[in-house]
């Protein structure tokens, strides 16, 4: 049986802590420069959108909505770019060689989840690898390790036996992918938490 990494973030486990921000800053290289325009907060490969307060008092929801790469099954931002910088593996993760990027900004523009960025200093693009250099050594994402709430499941979805599989089936009418009308096949499923959309 082959690999096919993908992560479920279970909404109503999310507490906005942004602990996943921090590893990924640390474990990408991402923390600020003394000298980083955008400021003391610097850039991440996941942010945590705040949603609500919704519904009428006393029944208020709030939650939070973690959003990274989705690692697509048919991701644009590889049929874009034309030196062929980023690709998907087999087992599910789209990489990024940056010794091919030419910094055309073709991906940023397909990506529909606005899950890549320039590196202006280095001038080229970045982005999520799923932490592909930590799964080869046999561990979870940065993220998804740092993860206090337990909201981050990362696993092989391919293995029906996996606990992100039998979760995954478990929720299975509450479980959903962002913009899936685009037909792109992100690897990144939630659990619903109220009704979003």
């Amino acid at each position: 049986m082959t690999n096919q990494y993908g992560m479920l973030i279970d909404l109503n486990r999310c507490t906005g802590c942004n602990a996943c921000i921090v590893a990924c800053k640390q474990e990408n290289d991402l923390l600020p420069r003394l000298n980083d325009l955008q400021g003391a907060k610097g850039f991440s490969f996941i942010r945590v959108e705040c949603h609500g307060p919704e519904g009428e008092y006393p029944d208020l929801l709030m939650y939070y909505l973690p959003k990274l790469c989705m690692h697509c099954a048919d991701p644009p931002c590889v049929e874009v770019c034309p030196a062929e910088a980023i690709y998907k593996q087999t087992d599910g993760p789209v990489l990024f060689d940056r010794e091919k990027c030419i910094a055309c900004e073709a991906c940023l523009e397909a990506c529909p989840y606005e899950a890549i960025f320039m590196d202006r200093e280095q001038e080229v693009a970045r982005k999520c690898t799923f932490c592909i250099h930590l799964i080869q050594q046999g561990k979870r994402p940065a993220c998804a390790a740092a993860c206090n709430a337990g909201a981050m499941l990362f696993g092989n979805v391919a293995d029906p036996k996996s606990e992100i599989s039998r979760t995954i089936k478990k929720h299975a009418g509450s479980c959903f992918v962002l913009k899936s009308e685009l037909e792109t096949g992100p690897s990144i499923h939630y659990i619903r938490c109220g009704e979003i959309r």
